[in-house]
């Protein structure tokens, strides 16, 4: 007879394991779309941007904002949808040789269409947002590499253009002929858009005391139910 009770209890464990949703911090901001500005190729060359940490900070998600010049200019239709990353540590104002993290995806960026074109083109700006590593990097500077495709893959001449914006946050961006071998790093006119966010995983929560005697309502009549079967 104790069979009911335990599949009463199960189900209200069940029940009450409600999850909340997750809760996104932004550690680094470098603006985000906006119209006066332009772009810089992340297909033909090597394109970073830094940015300084005041105290130790962990992200696992990067934004940016891309356009392409070519195909339908609604469309991001010339991204090959594969996406390599770098976080480089700071040389002389220059992104040094040593790569503190990287990774690759394929597959798992999200698209939101912003609804704004690049002032004075039609070129239509993107959203794109992906989960990386856990990366957690003390205070100091360091730069933000993208390429598109993998890291040792030339350019395959489509036409990807990270955002950049009017003004300047300590570098300017840096870009590189190499776009596998990055050396010889010139100087750009501007910041590029981008965030470095940290996207906590979702948590079970207790619901409201509403909420909580309804679910025992449930799952008394859930166990009685049971029991009447037994019995019968």
């Amino acid at each position: 007879m104790r069979f009911p009770f335990v599949r009463c209890v199960s189900v209200l464990a069940a029940m009450l394991l409600v999850l909340v949703p997750a809760t996104a911090q932004v550690v680094v901001v470098n603006n985000g779309p906006v119209t006066i500005a332009n772009a810089a190729d992340i297909t033909t060359f090597a394109t970073a941007d830094d940015f300084t940490l005041s105290a130790t900070a962990t992200f696992n998600a990067i934004r940016f904002w891309a356009l392409d010049t070519a195909g339908d200019p609604a469309l991001l239709d010339q991204f090959s949808g594969t996406l390599s990353w770098f976080i480089h540590n700071n040389g002389a104002g220059i992104p040094d040789p040593a790569i503190l993290a990287s990774g690759t995806v394929s597959g798992g960026i999200m698209l939101t269409d912003t609804g704004v074109n690049l002032l004075f083109t039609n070129q239509r700006i993107f959203q794109l947002d992906f989960s990386v590593p856990d990366t957690t990097l003390p205070a100091g500077t360091y730069w933000l590499r993208l390429k598109e495709n993998t890291p040792t893959d030339p350019s395959d001449a489509s036409f990807v253009y990270w955002v950049w914006r009017g003004g300047q946050s300590g570098n300017t961006l840096r870009i590189s002929g190499d776009e596998v071998n990055p050396a010889n790093w010139s100087n750009g006119i501007a910041d590029l858009a981008y965030q470095l966010r940290f996207n906590a995983a979702p948590a079970a929560a207790i619901p409201e005391p509403g909420t909580l005697a309804l679910l025992l309502v449930g799952g008394v009549m859930t166990g009685a139910g049971v029991l009447r079967r037994r019995r019968g």
